[in-house]
Order: C-alpha cells, then structure tokens, then sequence
C-alpha cells in the first residue's frame, strides 16, 4: 500500500485534542445531596479545584482515536500500487520531439520512453488492445490498435531505429488524437511517455484518472544555437553577415566554441561562455555570394542535447520574379521595368506571377495573380452601384502587402460598390456602404490580390505608396524559392517554385530521395513539402518545360522552448487538474472506500457503546 497524498495524515493532529478531553475536569450540574459522606472522592476534586483530572482509559477513547486514523489515512489518499495497466483498451503517446534526443537516459530520454513502452505491453492484460501514437514533428500512428504483442513490439524496435524528430513535437494534437482513438471513458486508458518539456499550454482538458504520464529526463544542461540568419543590408553590395544567438537554457554554467562555416571554410569564430538563461548574440560578417553556412558549437562538456548544435542555411543569388503582364497599362510596366528584381516573362515562360488589368479569366487561373479593375462577369468580386469620391476609411496595415502604404491621402474619383464572390478577404475597406478597396486570398490551387477600381479613377499611381503597394504585392504573391536566404526551422515546409507537370525530386540530409509529381491539384505556383523533421541541407530538383533547377534549403532546430530541456514532473493543464508524472506506468486501486467503510462501521460501534453507557447512568 502507498499514500498518494502523504500530506492527509496531518488530520492526526486532532489526536491531544481529544485525548486532552479525557484529562478535563468534566463540569456537572449543582444538585442537592443529604450528605456528602458518599461522595468523598467527588468532594476532594472540587476542593481540589484543578481543571483536569486522572487520566481514565476508556473504550470511547480508543474508539475514537481508530475513527480519527482512518479519517487520515483516508485522507491520504491509501492505494495498492502494481505495475501495468488493468484496462482492456490502452493509447501509449510517446513523445519524439527534440528534446526526447537529450543524453540523460540510457543512452536517451527516448530510449526510456520505448523501453517503458515495452513494459507496458509485456504487462497489459491478456486480451488487451494496445495503439501507439507518436508526437513528433507531425502526429502518427505507429500501430492501430491490435491484441498482437509481437506487432506492437516490433513498432517500438522501428521506433527506435528511427530515434526522436529533431523538430518540437505536437503534443496537443497527440491528445486529441488518442482521446478520440480511446473508445469511451470507461474503456480507455491513455499513458503519455514524455519529459514534459513543452508549453503545458498546448495540453488539451485531461479527465483525471484516465491520463498517466511517464517521466523521463534528470538533467537539464544545454547550450543551444537558437537564431541563425543571414542578412545583407541595401548598402553591402557584396557579403553580408551572419546573424548567431547561442542561449543557456541549462541550470549550469557552459562554455565552448562557435564557428560559422560557409562550404566548409571557416568565416569566423568565437568563444562562449555563458551563465545559466543568459543568451547572446554574434554578427559574423561574410563576403560570399552563394553557399551553404553551418553555425557550429563544439567543445561543449556536459551539453545533453546535440541537436541545437548545429544550425544550417543556404545562400543563393537573387532570381528576379518573372511577371506575365495581360492588358498592363503603362504605370505598371514602368513601374515593373523599375525595379531590377522584376524581369518581364518572354516566350512561353510560365510568370511567377501575372497581372491582368481590365480583364481576368472566367475562372481563377492556377497560379499567383495581381487583378485590377476585372470585368463584370468575373468570378471574384461583384458589383453593384457606383459610389462618388469615396475615401478609404480602414486598411490592415500588419498585413504584408500593406506594409508602409499609407491610405490616408488617397483620393477616388467614381467607383462602384463590391461584394465577395471567391475566398477573399478585405485588406483595405471604403467609408459608408463602399465596401472593399483592397482584397486578398488564397485556395489549394491560386493565391491572388485584387484591385476592385482602375487606377485611373484615382491618383494613386502620383503617390509613392503605389510602387510600394505593388512591389508588396508581387512579393507576398510571389512563390517561395527567390529569397536569398533558404533556412527553415524543422518541421516547417520547404516552398519551391512548381507548376503543374514539372517533377520533383528531393534529397534529404539522411541521403534517402523523394520524388513526386506536381498537378493543378496541389500547386498554387508553388509546392510545400513538408518532411523535415531532420536537421541538415535539404536540395530539391525541380524538372520541368524549361530545363531543370535546383534549391537548396537549410533546415535547423533553432527553437529556445524546445531547447529548453528541463524535465517536468508535474504537468499544468490549462483545465483540470495537473498531472504528476511516475518513473513507471502503474495500475493504482484506491483504498479510500475501504478505509471509510470501515471507519462509518468504528463510528457506529462507538455510538453504541456510548448509548449503552449513558443508559447505565440513567439506571442509577
């Protein structure tokens, strides 16, 4: 038997209290008496006039004192504890974030976790239906529920071979999963296996009692690379600096090296040290055009997570967008011709992104569009009555195309009134009934932006906030893969430029390849590619009409909260109570009925005995 809540056994303090009860003088009521000759003894104690009197043993006594000890044992929370599970239907989630890769365990926090997985099988009822869930970089069922022990033992030894994401895992979304996997409350039994190093905010309502957690993990010393990026300010025409923040996230004082490498040559190093949560951050300045750059930490005694390390990023030489110009007026070809990051698409080229002034397509075309004034039977907006010198009243200037556009000096000459057709949302509105004046939206297949007006029916075009509107246009609509710097943090999607029919292949840092074909179905002019759970390069052939195209992408871990190893025993739940974690999944059967059981029988035992004395009393 153990007490779960140790801390219910401070009810025994009401022990002297009722012992002391024993030890008072019991005060009686004044009665008239013909002598006191018979009552001698009662006589000396009022003489006496003490308030306590000789300590008399009494069955009552001890009745009460029993009733008093179960109450606390009660409170205490008493319980057979064994290992195992005693339910027909169990959801093992073992957590494969990043952290789950730190070297505390036997070799990591991720091999404890499998191997108190395999004890929870090998000890689950026969009969029992076993499902394993995993919480990496994305939520997976490793093995659907099944009564097969070998199946699931096989599970976790691929598991293992495979070893933890380095990516933060999902563990919201694991819950949730395994809630819904479980069958009914009644049934189900879900035992997440986890260091507990995450935001407990993501953590879903957890009903108490069907929830166990596992702990793994005792230390917490890390030194980890938390930013890597690489930026060219507008006056370097040539190189640029590396930007490097390495952070203690650790309880422990750390010191090592940091070197930023571009293919293979040092550019620059350092030496850290730093105190427990403190962070600093290096600017590395660098001279090459093109490359990959590794930010490396090394030397680092005591460090229990390798993972953050390392932090990778690719540096290519600008592409200029290609634009496909249908019925452009000659503000936007001068003002695309301006800019040396727009190039005019010649040929049969497919544009990054096309603009259609005055007219537009019956259906939204695949790819990325800029739509000014689109006729009446177009399939994005509708029009309804004109509206005379209107004025912009709102417009959202946190969205990317309307970063540093000022509105306020707008003026309009006569436009119609719009309503939304296609999945667009309003980034800029008109006063009164006007309606929108700027929209922007996207689906599987198109991302677009949508002028509702011509331009000559306001002076937008004299204002310096239209090369500004329009070249944030062009490259919020623009598809991934021009930016110079390609680094992605793990777990995020790797955008290339596709289009239907080109083929993809895609190296990973492991050396395994990936290939896939893109269709109108899953491209908007880009294509995502969402597998990266590995740290390292990442480079993606793209094959299509024009030849064939490479990308190279820089994938790291390079996030503070998952780098922020320390273990956690107890787990707040945003609703509900917290969860405390054992070292072991164990089948728990509480005493607490038992214990008040037999107390409410001492309870009524005592009532009888003080019944039948006072009974007595009566007599004489």
């Amino acid at each position: 038997m153990e007490l779960l809540a140790p801390l219910g056994l401070a009810a025994l303090v009401g022990v002297p209290l009722i012992v002391a009860l024993y030890f008072l003088r019991r005060r009686h009521p004044p009665r008239l008496v013909g002598s006191l000759m018979l009552w001698a003894e009662a006589r000396a104690t009022v003489l006496r006039g003490r308030p306590w009197e000789r300590f008399r043993p009494s069955v009552l006594l001890w009745l009460q004192l029993l009733v008093l000890g179960l109450v606390a044992l009660a409170l205490a929370h008493p319980a057979c504890v064994r290992d195992g599970i005693r339910t027909q239907r169990l959801v093992l989630v073992i957590d494969a974030s990043a952290s789950m890769g730190a070297t505390d365990g036997s070799p990591t926090r991720y091999a404890d976790a499998l191997q108190q997985a395999q004890l929870t099988v090998n000890a689950a009822p026969d009969g029992a239906e076993v499902a394993l869930l995993v919480a990496g970089a994305t939520t997976r069922v490793a093995q659907p529920f099944t009564q097969d022990r070998r199946r699931l033992l096989a599970s976790l030894e691929k598991l293992a071979e495979a070893g933890p994401d380095q990516a933060p895992g999902h563990i919201q979304e694991a819950m949730l999963l395994a809630f819904q996997l479980g069958g009914t409350d009644t049934e189900r039994r879900i035992v997440l296996l986890t260091d507990g190093a995450f935001s407990h905010d993501e953590l879903p309502a957890l009903p108490a009692g069907q929830v166990d957690v596992v702990a793994v993990g005792t230390g917490s010393a890390n030194l980890a690379i938390t930013t890597f990026e690489l930026r060219r300010s507008p006056d370097q025409r040539f190189g640029g600096s590396a930007v490097v923040t390495v952070a203690n996230t650790g309880d422990t004082a750390l010191s090592g090296h940091l070197e930023v490498t571009v293919d293979g040559t040092t550019v620059e190093a350092h030496k850290v040290s730093l105190d427990p949560g403190a962070a600093r951050t290096f600017g590395m300045p660098f001279t090459a055009e093109a490359g990959r750059f590794v930010a490396r930490l090394s030397d680092v005694r005591g460090d229990l997570l390798a993972t953050d390390d390392e932090a990778f990023a690719a540096l290519v030489p600008p592409r200029p967008v290609t634009i496909g110009i249908e019925g452009a007026s000659p503000l936007l070809a001068r003002a695309i011709a301006a800019n040396e990051s727009l190039r005019v698409a010649e040929g049969d080229e497919t544009p990054d992104v096309t603009i259609f002034d005055g007219h537009f397509p019956m259906r939204p075309p695949s790819g990325r569009f800029l739509a000014i004034a689109p006729p009446d039977d177009n399939p994005l907006v509708r029009y309804g009555d004109p509206v005379a010198r209107p004025s912009i009243a709102t417009w959202d200037s946190g969205h990317p195309v309307l970063h540093h556009v000022d509105f306020a000096r707008v003026r309009f000459g006569e436009v119609r009134q719009v309503s939304v057709k296609a999945p667009l949302v309003a980034l800029a509105e008109f006063s009164g009934e006007g309606g929108p004046a700027l929209l922007a939206g996207q689906t599987p297949t198109w991302r677009g932006v949508v002028v509702p007006y011509p331009l000559l029916e306001t002076d937008l075009p004299l204002k310096v906030a239209f090369p500004v509107l329009l070249y944030n246009a062009i490259g919020w609509l623009a598809p991934g893969g021009q930016s110079e710097d390609r680094a992605v943090a793990t777990g995020g999607p790797l955008s290339v430029v596709a289009n239907a029919g080109d083929k993809l292949a895609i190296q990973l840092p492991t050396g395994a390849r990936v290939d896939s074909a893109v269709d109108a179905r899953n491209t908007d002019g880009a294509w995502r590619f969402g597998d990266t759970a590995r740290t390292g390069f990442y480079e993606v052939t793209r094959t299509s009409t024009q030849g064939e195209t490479r990308s190279t992408f820089g994938v790291s871990l390079t996030n503070a909260l998952e780098s922020d190893i320390r273990p956690h025993r107890r787990l707040s739940t945003p609703r509900g109570p917290a969860l405390v974690a054992a070292d072991s999944v164990r089948h728990t059967a509480s005493l607490i009925p038992l214990f008040l059981l037999i107390g409410l029988g001492v309870v009524c035992i005592e009532w009888l005995v003080f019944v039948r004395r006072a009974g007595r009393a009566g007599a004489r």
